[in-house]
């Protein structure tokens, strides 16, 4: 993580190394209970960063970010970080808020220990590096047995090179082995977690000619893996996005399921649809909510500085209800339903399929099934695009959203066996309409959310500024859902054309 130099300390070594030490010029402060932890997002965005951010917390927090080159240290006043806006003020905190988002920060691995710092002051009397005595170390969580060894860090300050030298020949000669990890590094190592995190895959490895209730359990059994990993982080509530991946994994599928119900047996079938429905339904209104708390500030800033503080009252609301649906949703999750159904579920994904448990075209080739499939869903996509006009209804739009999505989740779930340069084409084309719709259909669910909350800010008392605000909102988001409908005839045309038929059918082109 950092430049810094560590070396193992033998215990019967400790008072002979101190004293070399203090002899050369090191100042020795008391020995401190000091906390070490590592943290990271659940789907390690600092780590594919190149970043590495470490914690300590003694008399008070303090934050380390560090590159293969540099580190950077600041203060951390409101104690262990979780979101970006618990990050400190100043560059060490934006720039690992511009990494995370609004992912959550987790300590995925901690020590504790026993550290003495001291300065080594060079003969200027100016401060060349910060050095720490590592004892007593061991792994939070862990049994007691799980220790670390003792270790004297070493930490240059910029532009004392030369001083710092003479600090670690100094080591050297007192024949203390070097590390190459630091402790949290061992710690890493010794625990098993990986920095990478945990990484949605849209897709597993698929053969074409395999049967089609193979090819499908798989696809299943990868998105059940999903819902399952991300479950935790849903009900105690670590971060947005462990809702929004859950139901991405689950609208995947039940579109997966429903394009199976010639291959999946009727028994399960049931099953599937009615447990993914379930869910799908008890999270939705805490996401709805996630989200407009997500897109606040970009929604609110174009109004100016005054609209967004009388817009404060409102946001509250959106807070209040959004605890609300949140104990609800997780009440609705740890009932023995939705356990019961991941247990069914996955115990069919997963075990031999017996031969009574298959759909008439469990046994046929998956891709000829699959592409089949496809082709199907994007001429439901372009017979029901065509048929909408300006005085459509917005629920038409919104059941062709629904539309693209079931077509990009095929290609998506099954993806492995399509080429892959010539389906990221083909999905860049669907993504363009896609956009589209998508900001239609959050104007409008935003819109119709505003009003409502307009009408029981009234009557709770609101004030005028408050109100001239809101309505300045509903009509700014009002007309970006206008702006996108009209928008929608030139998408559609765009994507309505014979240069995405190209785009499909090279997308949809086998390798045997």
């Amino acid at each position: 993580m950092q430049q810094s130099i560590s070396f193992v300390i033998a215990p019967k070594d400790r008072s002979r190394v101190i004293a070399a030490l203090t002899e050369l010029g090191c100042t020795w402060s008391s020995p401190a209970d000091v906390r070490q932890s590592l943290l990271e997002t659940f789907d390690g965005r600092l780590h594919k960063a190149g970043l590495r951010l470490a914690a300590t917390q003694r008399d008070h927090t303090s934050l380390r970010l560090g590159t293969a080159s540099r580190v950077e240290y600041c203060d951390a006043p409101a104690g262990l970080p979780r979101l970006a806006a618990d990050l400190p003020a100043g560059a060490v905190g934006e720039r690992i808020a511009r990494v995370i988002g609004i992912r959550a920060l987790l300590p995925i691995v901690a020590i504790e220990e026993t550290a003495t710092c001291a300065s080594f002051t060079r003969r200027d009397g100016l401060v060349a590096a910060d050095v720490v005595l590592h004892e007593h170390v061991h792994i939070v969580d862990r049994p007691r047995g799980a220790r670390l060894p003792t270790v004297l860090e070493v930490q240059p300050r910029k532009g004392a090179a030369k001083a710092v030298r003479r600090l670690v020949e100094c080591c050297e000669q007192q024949g203390l082995e070097p590390l190459e990890a630091d402790l949290l590094m061992q710690a890493v190592d010794r625990t098993g977690v990986d920095l990478a995190g945990y990484t949605v895959a849209t897709t597993v490895p698929l053969d074409p000619t395999m049967h089609s209730l193979d090819g499908f359990r798989a696809v299943l059994a990868n998105l059940l893996s999903t819902i399952e990993a991300t479950w935790t982080g849903v009900v105690t509530d670590v971060d947005p996005e462990f809702l929004h991946s859950l139901r991405v994994a689950t609208r995947r599928s039940r579109a997966v399921v429903n394009q199976g119900k010639a291959v999946l047996p009727p028994g399960i079938l049931d099953v599937a649809r009615d447990g993914l429905a379930h869910l799908s339904a008890v999270t939705g209104a805490v996401r709805d909510l996630d989200v407009y708390l997500i897109e606040w500030q970009r929604y609110t800033a174009p109004l100016g500085e005054d609209a967004v503080a009388a817009l404060q009252p409102v946001r509250e609301l959106l807070a209040i209800r959004r605890e609300a649906a949140y104990e609800q949703m997780v009440a609705a999750l740890e009932h023995a339903e939705p356990a019961a159904f991941l247990q069914t579920w996955g115990a069919w994904l997963r075990r031999p399929v017996r031969r009574g448990q298959r759909g008439p075209h469990a046994e046929r080739p998956l891709a000829p099934f699959v592409l089949g499939r496809i082709e199907r869903a994007q001429a439901t996509l372009l017979e029901r695009g065509r048929m909408i006009t300006p005085s459509s209804p917005a629920a038409q739009v919104h059941e062709l959203r629904k539309d693209a999505k079931k077509l990009r989740y095929l290609l998506e779930c099954f993806g492995s066996m399509l080429p892959a340069l010539p389906r990221k084409r083909f999905v860049q084309r669907l993504k363009a309409l896609q956009d589209n719709l998508g900001a239609h259909q959050d104007a409008e669910v935003h819109v119709e959310q505003l009003r409502e909350l307009s009408r029981a800010l009234h009557q709770q008392g609101a004030g005028p500024d408050t109100m001239l605000a809101v309505g300045q909102l509903v009509e700014r988001l009002d007309q970006q859902r206008v702006a996108a409908r009209v928008e929608f005839a030139d998408r559609f045309r765009a994507y309505d054309t014979k240069a995405t038929q190209r785009a499909l059918a090279a997308a949809l082109t086998i390798t045997r």
